[in-house]
């Protein structure tokens, strides 16, 4: 008996020696409360950049993206010629005004009427900031920036200020910046 007392000792000695001589074993690493959510705040962004991005590209070519034949795309492209359209007469006033006034007759108010400030999409759905990059980045109107202002009525008007001087919401700040990063 004895021996197999020795015997089963040799065999758990000669177990223990082959996993001392085997590399060390990676300890898993607990994973702290901050990596955890650092991690949930990369996706967010990952899928907030995804979303930006697949959102302009619907307006940097809407035909293309949806399709030549889509309501939607045509819509949007719409919206796009009836922006560069509004951008043009105010433009062309605001020459008018430059060379033909002076500084005791000139335009005093411009009101240009366009559907894009009658669509929900973008006086209240947050999409106008879509066109205002296609007008900047894709059109280079850098001058001056589009900008919807709502009345004392509820109703929206499109105007255009000096692009120095439009002050924008940090979300859209960021969102142009995004467009600008990824597609210019």
């Amino acid at each position: 008996m004895a021996q197999k007392v020795s015997e089963a000792i040799n065999n758990f000695s000669k177990k223990f020696a082959r996993f001392k001589t085997q590399a060390e074993p990676e300890r898993i690493k607990r994973t702290s409360r901050d990596e955890v959510l650092q991690e949930q705040i990369n996706r967010q962004e990952e899928r907030y950049e995804f979303a930006v991005i697949g959102s302009y590209n619907v307006y940097k070519s809407p035909l293309v993206a949806l399709g030549k034949n889509s309501s939607r795309g045509k819509s949007i492209d719409e919206d796009e010629q009836s922006l560069m359209k509004a951008y043009k007469l105010f433009k062309a006033v605001n020459d008018a005004n430059t060379t033909a006034g002076d500084k005791t007759t000139f335009i005093h108010k411009v009101e240009i009427e366009s559907p894009i400030a009658k669509k929900d999409s973008y006086t209240r759905g947050g999409q106008f900031v879509f066109l205002q990059c296609w007008l900047r980045f894709e059109q280079r109107v850098e001058d001056f920036c589009p900008v919807l202002e709502e009345d004392r009525n509820g109703y929206f008007h499109l105007r255009f200020h000096p692009q120095n001087e439009v002050k924008m919401s940090a979300k859209d700040k960021e969102l142009m910046e995004k467009v600008r990063e990824s597609f210019y």
